[in-house]
């Protein structure tokens, strides 16, 4: 929060979006001087929590990602927004940390090709749709409140989107690491409502680092410093804001989480560093792994297949029609001299072919 806008009305034009009032006091009750995990968008505080998580809280990713489309905030009505949401859920369809986010991602995906096209606006139902519901419900179940106890380790929504995307970033394939990037800051231009979050995160997405990204390994420890550089910033604004929330806002990990992540100088120890994400934010990539036998993967996969083998057949059939062809070309010729004798048959074939030549040239067809 910054120049004329004071933390009281952006609490108060935050309140009015979700119907919840929402307050800076942080004494207001027992639930908030609960110590959280570190990592969010908001004000920072200064008092660091005493339990440190080992791991993310994937409760908080899965609220996050149910809360995409219906917190949205269309940008464009053009083909770029419809290309970034169903670019962003076919992503998710594979890289989810969860299965049946992975599933309702999935559905989301096809319903935007069925009932959206380019350059019309985002239909409302779309905007109700939650993936991580259930497939019974529709998965558009009634919006949760954002109330503090709604979320477990994070304050809200903003902070329970990073923990979605350093997740989604560690189950790309290794070679991805710029598709993630891309189809991420895709998401933001286009749905993400605060403009000038949107707008640090777009900017920061197209600088000379981000257009170095190209493996997964990239990808992981650009969206990590790009969240400290966040959370650096952060850190400087007004104390009136930094009541907003409980997070500190540190350089993550720090050195109580990861005594290895910094060497002796302070300076990170990047292997180190990607080490211990891979341990906070995969602990669900193994069951994205195991699931590619059973879930969404398995669909895609089976798919992709599917057409392989379609495409390997029709190579086959057209390789065997003209060897055919060919042989029997040979044959017929083989056959034709053995009982016409050789000069009759030569004399035979060449007639036949002045004859077809002369049809057609009558039709306008031999040139």
């Amino acid at each position: 929060v910054s120049g004329a806008r004071t933390a009281p009305a952006v609490l108060g034009f935050i309140s009015s979006r979700i119907g919840h009032n929402i307050t800076n006091d942080v004494e207001a009750s027992p639930s908030a001087r609960e110590p959280r995990t570190p990592g969010s968008l908001g004000g920072s505080s200064s008092r660091a929590p005493t339990t440190l998580p080992a791991r993310v809280d994937f409760g908080d990713v899965q609220k996050a990602t149910d809360l995409i489309l219906p917190y949205g905030v269309v940008q464009e009505l053009d083909g770029t927004t419809f290309n970034n949401v169903l670019h962003f859920y076919t992503l998710l369809a594979r890289v989810h940390p969860l299965d049946r986010c992975r599933k309702g991602s999935l559905r989301i995906a096809q319903m935007i090709e069925r009932t959206w096209s380019e350059s019309t606006p985002i239909p409302s139902k779309l905007m109700e749709q939650r993936p991580c519901e259930s497939i019974e419900s529709g998965g558009k179940n009634a919006l949760a409140t954002t109330d503090e106890s709604d979320w477990s380790a994070c304050p809200g929504y903003t902070c329970g989107l990073w923990q979605l995307f350093h997740s989604m970033a560690l189950n790309v394939e290794p070679h991805e690491g710029m598709i993630g990037l891309l189809t991420i800051k895709g998401m933001v231009k286009s749905l993400f409502g605060c403009s000038e979050c949107r707008a640090h995160f777009v900017q920061a997405a197209e600088s000379p680092a981000a257009k170095r990204v190209r493996t997964r390994r990239d990808l992981v420890l650009w969206l990590w410093k790009q969240h400290n550089s966040v959370n650096d910033r952060l850190a400087k604004e007004p104390e009136s804001a930094a009541t907003t929330f409980l997070y500190p806002k540190v350089q993550w990990p720090t050195v109580e989480l990861c005594p290895s992540c910094r060497d002796g100088q302070g300076e990170w120890i990047m292997d180190h560093v990607y080490q211990y994400l891979e341990q906070f934010y995969g602990s669900q990539s193994a069951a994205v792994a195991a699931h590619k036998g059973s879930s969404v993967q398995r669909w895609l996969d089976s798919e992709v297949q599917s057409i392989e083998q379609i495409g390997l057949v029709v190579i086959v059939v057209a390789c065997l029609g003209t060897l055919c062809l060919y042989l029997g070309s040979l044959l017929g010729i083989h056959l034709g001299a053995r009982c016409l004798g050789k000069e009759v048959f030569v004399k035979v074939a060449a007639w036949l072919l002045v004859k077809a030549r002369g049809k057609k040239a009558e039709h306008g067809h031999f040139y």
